[in-house]
């Protein structure tokens, strides 16, 4: 008798309920009971676990994310509006990007309407402005369908009815949102680290400790693009995982009441810099990573990582459907699943860690590949060895740049010191992305549609089962059970069941491109 992933079964159930609607549940239904009995469980047991499985991927469907709300017509032909930011702003080149939840417009004559819409709008730099925030924006509407695919349904999941892009603003009255500390932290961290380190090094710096690398050169920008190297300054479970990682040093050979106290500075650490970047899909979903991971810790468990990424996304969708719109949501999702079922549990010296680190990075790109084609129609061949390279000196740049950001803050007359180190890696890593993008641009995949992503996804999955740790212990656990003749048809129909829903889910995310 083996036990029963019903944490894995759940959090897919609740991905394929809300992503697929009844359909998704049926799949998912299928799939636990063949799961549950290839386990050889009693039938109490099964029972159970089969109908927690179904009654999650139920709430799921009737959680599906409605069409988004139509935008109020006076919009098209406002030429200002007035509202409350609503979110924190996002950083840009030239502007920051909020909700913002609209009240009142005027239209060309004069005439000032009451509404109820609320927009991603894209307000200039120097207004600064905040949650909570009332302002007057005079600017320009652009509906939903009027925006680019990818960016379209960035702005779906942000639940907005469209964009409204700002020249000017008014500012009636700031805010008083507590939220409004961690923007203010936010811009002082990235403006100290950009004058510690100079030029696009610095860029890259506080991208990597705050996410905003706005002021990243177009050239760069676009090698890192090309290079498929735009996730290094993307906030996300890497740069969560490395912050972890290095409070978690503070652990090494303390009793076991130290090593609480330092794993509850890691949740708060954690969740600290999940708000400070803008609580984003992928970093929520790293810092409820990391708390779970330390809790079964406290409970005297061994985490599986797997199952707690199941966890975490299945949740996250049941509690924000509109995650599922979201590419940045699958991207992360699909990489961070990669990255466990590879890397597994820190086991062997150096060398072995070395090993899995470098073989779950290509493992996370493999995973991204069919969702990026589907998205984006193309793919930068470079991308795993740039990958690859560019690794170790993270490994070296992430530290140096969050302790480079902790000595600017606590002992400036220390940073000129770090500074300079830091941007050693920092300049190798532009180096790396400007010389794989020279010689490998991105690859057009537009023509084939579904064929194409399939054809790509299917050697992309059986490479990712073959290197995961998780499906050779199921394997070994299930042999002597697919060897019989009841075994191997239910092994069939649980494999049909599962790649029909990887398939439907595939087909979900290709439809974000439309």
């Amino acid at each position: 008798m083996t036990s029963i992933p019903i944490g894995l079964l759940a959090g897919l159930a609740a991905l394929a309920g809300t992503s697929l609607g009844v359909p998704g549940a049926l799949a998912t239904a299928l799939l636990a009971a063949g799961f549950i009995h290839l386990d050889s469980v009693d039938w109490r047991s099964a029972g159970a676990a089969l109908s927690a499985v179904i009654i999650v991927a139920m709430i799921g469907a009737m959680r599906s994310p409605v069409p988004a709300t139509p935008p109020d017509p006076h919009l098209d032909e406002a030429t200002s509006v007035v509202g409350v930011v609503s979110s924190m702003p996002n950083p840009g080149a030239r502007s920051e990007t909020a909700l913002f939840a609209i009240d009142a417009v005027t239209l060309p004559d004069g005439t000032t309407v009451s509404v109820d819409s609320v927009v991603l709008a894209a307000i200039p730099k120097a207004y600064g402005a905040n949650v909570g925030d009332r302002l007057v924006l005079t600017g320009a509407f652009t509906p939903l369908e009027g925006l680019e695919p990818g960016y379209r349904h960035y702005v779906i999941g942000r639940q907005a009815a469209g964009v409204f892009v700002s020249y000017g603003a008014t500012i009636v009255h700031r805010g008083s949102s507590p939220r409004r500390l961690l923007v203010d932290l936010r811009r002082e961290l990235t403006d100290r680290l950009r004058r510690a380190i100079p030029g696009d090094a610095g860029a890259l710096a506080a991208g990597i400790v705050t996410g905003d690398d706005s002021a990243l050169g177009e050239e760069t920008e676009q090698d890192f693009r090309t290079a498929g190297l735009s996730h290094v300054t993307a906030v996300s479970g890497q740069n969560i995982a490395m912050l972890a990682g290095l409070l978690a040093l503070l652990a090494r050979g303390q009793s076991r009441r130290a090593r609480m106290g330092v794993q509850i500075v890691i949740i708060a650490a954690t969740w600290l810099y999940v708000g400070m970047t803008g609580f984003g899909a992928p970093a929520i979903r790293a810092g409820c990573f990391v708390t779970l991971a330390i809790l079964a810790v406290w409970c005297g468990r061994r985490p599986d990582f797997l199952t707690i990424v199941a966890l975490v996304s299945g949740g996250m969708v049941l509690v924000q459907p509109a995650y599922v719109a979201s590419v940045s949501f699958w991207l992360s999702a699909a990489a961070s699943a990669a990255l466990v079922t590879v890397f597994g549990w820190p086991a062997g010296g150096v060398g072995a860690w070395a090993k899995r680190s470098l073989t779950a990075l290509a493992t996370a790109q493999l995973a991204t590949m069919p969702i990026a084609i589907a998205v984006f129609g193309a793919w930068s061949p470079g991308s795993i060895p740039a990958n690859l390279i560019v690794a170790p000196l993270m490994q070296v740049a992430f530290p140096l740049c969050f302790l480079l950001a902790a000595v600017l803050v606590l002992m400036p007359a220390g940073a000129p010191v770090i500074a300079l180190v830091a941007e050693m890696p920092l300049v190798a890593t532009m180096a790396t992305a400007r010389i794989v993008a020279s010689w490998s641009p991105q690859v057009t995949l537009t023509a084939g549609g579904a064929v194409v992503v399939a054809a790509v996804a299917v050697p992309c999955g059986i490479t990712i089962a073959l290197l995961s740790d998780d499906a050779r212990r199921w394997w070994g656990r299930q042999r002597e059970t697919l060897v019989g003749k009841t075994g191997s048809i239910v092994s069939l129909v649980t494999g049909l069941a599962f790649g029909a829903m990887a398939v439907a889910l595939l087909v979900a995310v290709t439809g974000l491109a439309r």
